[in-house]
């Protein structure tokens, strides 16, 4: 998992210059400010107006001293970025302007556990239920809690794709045909001859900027190139599907719905259950890939 902040969106590879920011972050967990790099959202990329110059994605901000992770926003107005993180005592950050970076500089390491990262990621998320703070009400900390579930899920089904896709033998070609974007892309000679492994170093760019909240698409994409669904059963599968939209409710909407209500689902019981369908579903990935590994269909 990238150990900064991240915007969860696919920038167009080919594109080989990117914007960026540095955010100056109090962290509320260990007191320690640090200066962290953010990919900012190109205006004509996002969700927001070309024409009113805006443009808006979701991030997570981690803290790189003691890598306590934050849920929030990022917004682009023509080159001024503006940075919220949700249940933060300061709420809105201190950025620097957006500037430029090449597609090198972006190219961030994928960890080689991601199985491991999450079950202890789920674990810190866990020991939320004993933190106390005066500051901050206990209805935050469990949406901090539950919002960071999903991140980490995501930073799951992310690193584990991308590590299973350029490791096994067969799932590289069988994603390139079967992914109708990948399928005709066209890689620029330049790029061929100045990459190592050009192939592989695209297919980790395009993979690394997919929603993984998406998770319609994202099993899509497991099954194309490793030939299983991210899903151990049904039950889990329609738990995981309904709890996405009150993630984004969450972190979008201050934990109030479209409608204006506040939500009052999310306790020590709707968390755990959370936990519970995601490490779940992560041994039955992990499982899955290991099975592929030694051969198994």
């Amino acid at each position: 998992m990238h150990r900064g902040l991240s915007v969860r969106r696919r920038f167009p590879y080919l594109r080989r210059m990117y914007m960026a920011a540095d955010i100056t972050f109090p962290c509320p967990n260990c007191g320690e400010t640090s200066s962290i790099p953010t990919s900012v959202p190109p205006i004509k990329d996002a969700d927001g107006d070309p024409e009113k110059g805006w443009a808006s994605a979701d991030i997570e901000v981690a803290c790189p001293k003691c890598n306590r992770v934050f849920e929030g926003s990022i917004t682009n107005h023509d080159m001024q970025v503006d940075v919220f993180v949700e249940g933060h005592p300061v709420g809105v950050m201190e950025v620097s302007r957006a500037y430029f970076v090449s597609d090198e500089d972006m190219d961030f390491e994928i960890p080689e556990y991601p199985h491991t990262i999450l079950i202890g990621t789920i674990k810190e998320i866990l020991s939320l239920f004993e933190y106390h703070n005066e500051f901050i009400s206990e209805k935050i900390i469990k949406r901090m809690a539950f919002s960071q579930a999903i991140s980490a899920m995501e930073a799951f089904l992310a690193d584990t794709l991308i590590n299973a896709v350029l490791e096994l033998r067969d799932a590289l070609p069988r994603l390139l045909r079967g992914d109708p974007e990948l399928k005709d892309a066209k890689l620029p000679l330049l790029h061929i001859i100045s990459k190592e492994r050009p192939v592989d170093d695209y297919i980790k760019s395009y993979l690394k900027e997919i929603n993984y909240h998406q998770l319609a698409r994202v099993d899509k994409i497991y099954q194309t190139s490793l030939q299983f669904s991210i899903f151990p059963n049904d039950e889990t599968k329609s738990r995981l599907f309904a709890v996405i939209p009150i993630r984004h409710d969450c972190v979008h909407r201050n934990g109030y719905d479209k409608d204006g209500k506040m939500i009052t689902i999310i306790n020590d019981a709707f968390v755990r259950q959370v936990c519970r369908d995601i490490l779940e579903m992560a041994d039955h990935i992990a499982n899955k890939i290991a099975g592929k590994f030694l051969g198994f269909p």
